[in-house]
């Protein structure tokens, strides 16, 4: 692997408390804070400000005591183990994750009688953590969390491999023997489009990153107001050689609200999606940037079930370049996956041929064949809209509908489903099936009947 990749990431993560205060977020919190105060009879209740302020401390521990800054470990050893994944603090559902990782928190607050949770001194530290682990564990017996197993491609450098075999051990995951091998999620390939990805990176967009990343050119160590918790994006502080560390990382403009922007850093975690004013973010944006429109809400419907982790994204295992486990290691958390997509040298080498074959018509012509140069920035940005859930036409997601089935009965959005157990979910049903209301009737569908 090349320095740059082996170097640590440079952007910290620092929550906003205003962010987890508004109205918007806390109404996200209301069925969860009621079924916590029902978990906790015998305890003082608490309301939806006190569920806000639990969370917020929670995660900025979570990233203090095992993101990528971590004092208790140097930068590139193994952590006690991998941050959980930010999704399942967004998972608002109910008896979801956040429920979990909230539960077994506040069971270990009340039995120690702590007024806070402390991670300072190595004890803390080390205590916090082991209280981490016991989430980690409740949230793989729910089923919400599975273990990523990862397969190395033939086409991999044998002189990588030890160092991808580390990454897939220190991310808690499992090496897989083969590539049909039952239950593989993700298939690594060598990062043979790095250095001509690198080199244009190093062009224009790495100039509209290193805007972003230079940001506090005056004053190093300065914080960006930025952050909001709708989304979970963060507020952090640059070094300005960041640029360096993240090897040319670029900045997509996710979307617009008001006169803040929703930007995402490549070869970054989802956890570092951070809000920037709309003149910086417009400045250093990439092409395939959303300039006009909100973000895209980013919520599977089905994914706080944990079911996409263990099939991956489209059925099968997922094709990613192998910096996707370099970087993740380095953070200690899966980075985004559309940010290391790969793609079959051989598709690539036809899509090549044909955009040369058709160098001599319009310029027209050469956007609709993906030949012109925002075609593929345009598709980038399609790709992520659709891997968060929003539809590409242009369309918001709208509101989710219950799914008619077979005789009339009507079953509720997947984001009321509950997973009860590893190979149970619990779905509610808005109508039931003609046949219940026939039992119930005792009239065999006929009508009224007389009782003699």
């Amino acid at each position: 692997m090349s320095t740059t990749q082996a170097q640590v990431a440079r952007r910290r993560i620092k929550l906003r408390s205003k962010d987890f205060e508004s109205d918007e977020y806390l109404r996200k919190l209301e069925s969860l804070t009621l079924r916590l105060t029902g978990a906790f009879p015998g305890e003082p209740p608490m309301d939806r400000l006190d569920v806000a302020k639990l969370v917020m401390e929670l995660m900025q521990g979570h990233e203090d005591t095992l993101g990528a800054f971590a004092p208790a470990t140097a930068p590139l050893a193994p952590r006690a183990m991998v941050k959980l994944p930010l999704r399942h603090w967004r998972d608002y559902t109910q008896g979801g994750a956040l429920f979990v990782i909230l539960r077994r928190c506040l069971a270990h607050k009340h039995k120690h009688q702590l007024r806070r949770f402390d991670w300072q001194s190595e004890h803390k530290c080390a205590e916090f953590v082991g209280m981490m682990r016991q989430c980690e564990n409740d949230l793989r017996d729910k089923g919400v969390l599975r273990r990523a197993k990862v397969f190395l491609s033939p086409d991999v450098p044998n002189d990588e491999v030890p160092a991808l075999r580390r990454s897939v051990l220190d991310m808690g995951a499992v090496l897989a023997g083969a590539q049909l091998e039952d239950g593989v999620t993700h298939v690594v390939h060598r990062d043979h489009q790095r250095q001509s990805q690198q080199a244009g990176v190093a062009g224009g967009t790495a100039r509209a990153a290193g805007s972003v990343l230079g940001m506090t050119a005056a004053g190093a160590g300065e914080s960006a107001e930025i952050g909001s918790p709708v989304s979970l994006a963060t507020t952090m502080t640059v070094d300005p050689s960041a640029n360096a560390a993240a090897g040319g990382a670029e900045c997509v403009v996710l979307g617009v609200s008001g006169k803040e922007a929703l930007v995402h850093y490549r070869r970054h975690p989802d956890s570092y999606d951070t809000w920037l004013s709309v003149a910086t973010a417009t400045q250093s944006a990439a092409p395939g940037s959303n300039l006009t429109s909100p973000p895209p809400k980013k919520q599977n419907l089905e994914d706080h079930l944990g079911l996409l982790s263990a099939r991956g994204s489209g059925g099968g295992p997922t094709h990613v370049l192998a910096s996707w486990l370099v970087d993740s290691a380095r953070f200690n958390e899966w980075c985004a996956e559309e940010d290391y997509e790969w793609e079959d040298p051989t598709v690539t080498a036809m899509k090549a041929s044909k955009a040369g074959a058709t160098s001599g018509g319009t310029l027209g012509s050469l956007d609709d064949e993906g030949g012109g140069g925002g075609a593929s920035a345009e598709a980038a940005g399609e790709k992520r809209k659709a891997a968060d859930g929003e539809p590409t036409g242009g369309q918001g997601p709208g509101p989710a509908k219950a799914a008619r089935r077979e005789g009339g009965e009507h079953v509720a959005p997947p984001q009321f489903a509950e997973r009860v157990a590893p190979n149970l979910i619990r779905r509610q049903l808005v109508t039931p099936h003609r046949a219940v209301a026939v039992a119930a009737g005792g009239d065999g569908g006929g009508g009224s009947v007389a009782v003699v």
